[in-house]
């Protein structure tokens, strides 16, 4: 089967926090085409201070990464009435097993009391995975902290925000857990073999292009049932 492209689609976040966050699919181009496989793709030489890296979901570098800027994810979204914004983000690199449960506690607690972000957090030795709610005003404010912190500076993405505004979340928790529920170990070595990220409008025009093109939805039945791409089809496996 000849996979040409795939895209990790992140579902905006809605104001229920019931709502599962993460979302995946790619698309299959049809009829189906057996063809030699071609070589993974590894991660390219280390980054200097002076790099960034290319993917906006995995920045396992083993150099640090330069800080960036505190309004990279102006424009910021007009509030809810209750003046808050939501948002989402991930990212796959390596945090020193050491270091999980301090960055934990220190999220846990900064966050909160001083940018009264609410919201669920999950830190690991792979990464970080945020679905969050924060004031507006103090929006900038959590991407300075982000980039202030020598275990994020420079690896989180721009924020993902929601479609609908407003405090999502009744508190915040923060928890030192696995990011993916893989049902076996998932290493970075294993994160570092990517697709081809598309924009949305590239990912509307390839599926309007391709119209023997079969969108496979990689999320959870539930998610797929509440939503779905026209067309999409879910595996029938347990997630």
């Amino acid at each position: 089967m000849l996979m040409r492209r795939a895209l990790p689609v992140l579902r905006r976040v809605t104001a229920s926090p019931r709502v599962p966050v993460a979302a995946a699919a790619f698309w299959i181009r049809l009829p189906v085409a057996v063809r030699s496989a071609a070589p993974p793709r590894h991660p390219g030489p280390a980054y200097s201070t002076q790099q960034q890296p290319s993917s906006p979901y995995y920045r396992n570098t083993p150099a640090p990464l330069d800080a960036q800027p505190t309004d990279m994810d102006a424009p910021y979204p007009d509030p809810g009435a209750d003046g808050f914004v939501t948002a989402s983000f991930y990212s796959f690199f390596a945090i020193p097993e050491p270091q999980v449960g301090a960055l934990r506690n220190q999220i846990q607690l900064e966050w909160a009391r001083d940018l009264g972000v609410v919201g669920r957090v999950y830190v690991c030795a792979q990464g970080i995975n945020a679905q969050l709610s924060v004031p507006v005003d103090n929006a900038r404010a959590l991407r300075a902290w982000l980039e202030a912190a020598p275990a994020l500076r420079g690896r989180v993405g721009p924020f993902n925000w929601a479609l609908d505004h407003s405090r999502a979340f009744r508190a915040l928790h923060v928890r030192a857990r696995p990011l993916v529920a893989a049902g076996g170990e998932l290493s970075l070595d294993t994160l570092a073999h990517e697709p081809e990220y598309l924009t949305p409008a590239d990912w509307d025009c390839a599926l309007r292009s391709d119209r023997d093109a079969l969108v496979v939805d990689m999320r959870n039945t539930y998610e797929f049932r509440i939503g779905r791409f026209e067309g999409a089809v879910c595996p029938d496996v347990d997630t």
